[in-house]
């Protein structure tokens, strides 16, 4: 796999698939297996193989950097992510998060009995995340997609300073890691939208919050609805994660061809490694003209000897 769009593409297909075999897993683990009582699951195979596939996605995200970061240095070439995309699939993504993010802004308002200041700044984090998603102007979106953070931000300290649910508890892990992951994915999404190309990252963030986004927010959902399992307030704060989760597996299939430079490749350590991309040379050339002008190039060396 030296093409760097292949490599690409099977990453990108390979996280969808094992988004979906996770929440597949998640479902009937929650569904089936969770004790209320405790707050935890009982032991059973769809938990393990849960684990399994979750290590084996992690080995896929390590395994791609390397391999693109590879591919980068030989061919000075990336794919990435297009965050200027006017692609359908990513509109309709984009403008379902934006829904969603409408959706809890309107039961944060109806939900709320008194006035506290976690639960305001969820609301305002909420609107601005609304208004981020369904905007394509690319100089509001920089501010507006802090809105992101600050609604998960308080999403996060909501819960994990609600002593009702165990600090260990399946519940609390995966939300908490799927708000983390929707964080690191956005944080990079505002990077790129500042003209930082570096595609690595933004690809492997994207799978993060893909994957995490979809086991936590359908398998929530489905226990919700197979017997309210899930208590309301915490299957309203997933929704905004599995939204951006469709949202970046929209991303991921929407990418765009990145042409890179030999200094952003750190040409150095590419030296180093005795493979000379193209624009090295353009690179390392402006240390030779000490040389007096009529000396021919031939002899540069012989001179400074």
């Amino acid at each position: 796999m030296n093409d760097a769009p292949t490599l690409y593409r099977r990453f990108a297909f390979t996280a969808t698939v094992l988004s979906l075999i996770a929440a597949l897993l998640r479902t009937p683990a929650l569904c089936l297996f969770f004790d209320r009582t405790v707050g935890y699951c009982d032991p059973n195979a769809f938990s393990t193989l849960l684990y399994i596939v979750i290590a084996l996605f992690l080995l896929a995200c390590a395994a791609y950097a390397i391999l693109a970061a590879k591919c980068e240095k030989k061919q000075q070439l990336a794919l990435a992510p297009d965050v200027t995309s006017q692609a359908s699939i990513l509109r309709i993504a984009s403008l379902l998060t934006s829904l969603v993010f409408l959706v809890v802004a309107v039961w944060e308002i109806a939900s709320t009995t008194t006035i506290s200041y976690p639960a305001l700044f969820r609301l305002l984090g909420a609107a601005l995340a609304m208004i981020y998603f369904a905007a394509r102007n690319k100089q509001v979106l920089m501010w507006l997609g802090l809105g992101v953070h600050v609604y998960c931000i308080f999403v996060l300290v909501t819960e994990y300073f609600d002593w009702t649910i165990p600090m260990n508890s399946p519940l609390k892990i995966m939300q908490q890691t799927a708000m983390i992951a929707l964080l690191l994915f956005i944080t990079v999404e505002l990077n790129h939208l500042n003209n930082t190309r570096r595609s690595i990252r933004y690809t492997v963030c994207a799978a993060l919050a893909a994957f995490f986004g979809c086991a936590n927010g359908l398998s929530l959902i489905a226990a919700y609805l197979a017997g309210g399992i899930v208590r309301t307030d915490i299957l309203f704060h997933s929704l905004p994660t599995l939204a951006i989760a469709l949202y970046a597996i929209a991303r991921l299939f929407t990418p765009h061809t990145v042409n890179i430079t030999a200094e952003e490749l750190k040409a150095p350590n590419v030296a180093d490694e005795g493979q000379q991309p193209t624009g090295e040379a353009s690179e390392q050339a402006p240390p030779v003209p000490d040389a007096p002008d009529t000396q021919p190039p031939e002899t540069t060396s012989e001179e400074e000897d």
